[in-house]
C-alpha cells in the first residue's frame, strides 16, 4: 500500500515539541504545515472559516488562537486578505523571533538559578517535606529570581521586535518627515511593541501607506498625525486599515477609495463621450469631403 505523507523539517518538529502551545494552537499549526509543506509550498491562503472547518473547533476560539500565533510571530501573514482572496499564512522559520515560552529554555533557566542559589535546593536531610532550606515553599521563586526573569523576558522581547520597530519608524519618517520628526525613544518603542502585539507589522505598514495616499491626494482629509498619536488614538491607524478596530474598521480609507473610484469612473465616462463625439465629427467631416469630391 502506498502512503501519502507531509515532509516536515526536523528542526521544525523539534521546535514544536519543545514549545508551550495549547491544544488548539497545535492543531492550527499542524493544519498550516499540512497546507504548506504538504504541497511543497512556503505559504498558503487560509481563512478562519477554512481552518475551523478543517479542525472542527469553535470559530471564535480558532480566530483568537490564530491571532495569538501571529502576534507571537509563530505564523507570518505573507499577504493580507482582500475581497476576493483569503490572507496567506506561513510558519515563521526564524525561531528566535517566536515570543512564546519553550520547555527547554525554562528548564535550563531554572537549572542555572538553582546552581546560583544552592540555599534554595530541596532539603532532604529532614524536617517538613517540600520545604527548601531557605524556608520557601517548593516552587516559590525569590524576589531576585522574579526580577531576573522579568529582565530576561524584557530584553528578549526588545531584541525580537527591534527590526520591526525600526522598519515601522523608518517607513513613517520616509513618508512624513516634513511634519513629524519625533525621535525613536523608549516610550515610542513601547507603543510600537504594544501595537505589534495587538496587530502585526504588515497591517501597521499598510495603515501608514493608506494614510499617506489619502494625505497626498486632493481628498478633504489633511490632518497631520505624529506616529505616536497615529498608533495610540482610535481615530488614527484604525481608520486607514481594516481589521485594526471593529468600530472604525478602515472607514476613512474606504470612503476615500469609493470617492477615487467614482472620480475614475466619471473621468472614463467623460473620455468615452469625447471619443464618441470626436468619432462622429470625423465621420461627418469625411462624408462631407466625399460629397464635395463627387461634385
Amino acid at each position: 500500500m502506498e502512503y501519502n505523507y507531509t515532509k516536515i523539517d526536523n528542526k521544525v518538529m523539534n521546535k514544536l515539541i519543545t514549545t508551550k502551545f495549547n491544544g488548539t494552537q497545535y492543531r492550527i499549526l499542524i493544519k498550516v504545515l499540512r497546507s504548506t509543506a504538504g504541497f511543497d509550498k512556503d505559504s498558503h491562503e487560509l481563512s478562519v472559516s477554512y481552518i475551523t472547518s478543517a479542525i472542527g473547533a469553535n470559530k471564535q476560539l480558532i480566530k483568537r488562537e490564530l491571532k495569538n500565533l501571529i502576534n507571537k510571530k509563530v505564523l507570518r501573514v505573507e499577504k493580507i486578505h482582500t475581497k476576493t482572496s483569503s490572507r496567506s499564512l506561513s510558519l515563521n522559520r526564524n525561531f528566535n523571533e517566536w515570543i512564546i515560552e519553550k520547555y527547554k529554555e525554562l528548564d535550563h533557566y531554572n537549572e542555572i538559578k538553582s546552581n546560583k542559589n544552592p540555599g534554595n535546593q530541596l532539603d532532604t536531610t529532614g524536617g517538613s517535606e517540600g520545604v527548601t532550606s531557605s524556608g520557601n515553599q517548593l516552587g516559590t521563586k525569590s524576589g531576585d529570581e522574579l526580577g531576573t526573569q522579568k529582565e530576561y523576558n524584557k530584553n528578549k522581547i526588545n531584541n525580537i521586535y527591534i527590526e520591526d520597530i525600526n522598519e515601522i519608524y523608518q517607513y513613517w519618517v520616509k513618508k512624513f518627515n516634513e511634519f513629524d520628526r519625533y525621535k525613536l525613544d523608549n516610550p515610542l518603542k513601547k507603543i510600537i511593541i504594544k501595537k505589534l502585539n495587538r496587530w502585526n507589522k504588515n497591517l501597521i505598514l499598510k495603515a501608514i501607506e493608506n494614510y499617506y495616499e489619502v494625505y497626498e491626494s486632493d481628498h478633504y482629509y489633511d490632518y497631520k498625525w505624529t506616529l505616536k498619536k497615529f498608533l495610540l488614538q482610535s481615530n488614527g491607524a484604525p481608520r486607514f486599515m481594516k481589521g485594526l478596530d471593529k468600530k472604525s474598521n478602515g472607514d476613512l480609507y474606504e470612503e476615500y477609495s469609493e470617492k477615487k473610484y467614482r472620480k475614475k469612473e466619471y473621468t472614463n465616462e467623460r473620455n468615452r463621450k469625447n471619443n464618441r463625439k470626436n468619432k462622429k465629427e470625423s465621420i461627418t467631416e469625411f462624408s462631407k469631403k466625399l460629397f464635395e469630391e463627387s461634385l
